[in-house]
């Protein structure tokens, strides 16, 4: 399966617009008689080579594009079981806290009460 990513690089290399407006005109001046067929060939040939050359150029790009997608992809997915089972620890160790904190909160409330009556 390829990307959505290389066929677009691929779409713009292929269908290059600047070539296809020079072949059009190629074909029209060999219609009229203004140069050979044989120029249209060359156009061709040449326009191929030159494909060829930045499709070749492309694919050691879009490898390491892939390969570091990948192993970004395996980072997280080996770091998201273990996120999964450390939030779980961290939400418990949490959970105990927060109770102990509430019975120190309670026990600091009543010993504030017991100040403020011995105050007054």
């Amino acid at each position: 399966m390829v990307s959505k990513n290389l066929q677009n690089m691929l779409e713009k290399i292929i269908f290059d617009e600047i070539y296809l407006f020079e072949l059009k005109n190629t074909i029209n001046k060999v219609a009229i008689g203004q140069i050979s067929p044989k120029s249209v060939r060359k156009l061709i040939i040449e326009h191929k080579t030159h494909l060829f050359e930045k499709i070749l150029g492309l694919f050691p790009y879009y490898l390491k594009y892939i390969s570091n997608n990948r192993s970004l992809e395996q980072f997280t997915g080996e770091s998201m079981e273990k996120n999964v089972k450390n939030n779980t620890e961290l939400v418990k160790e949490l959970e105990e806290k927060n109770k102990f904190l509430e019975e120190i909160g309670i026990r600091v409330n009543g010993i504030y009460k017991k100040l403020e009556l011995e105050v007054l």
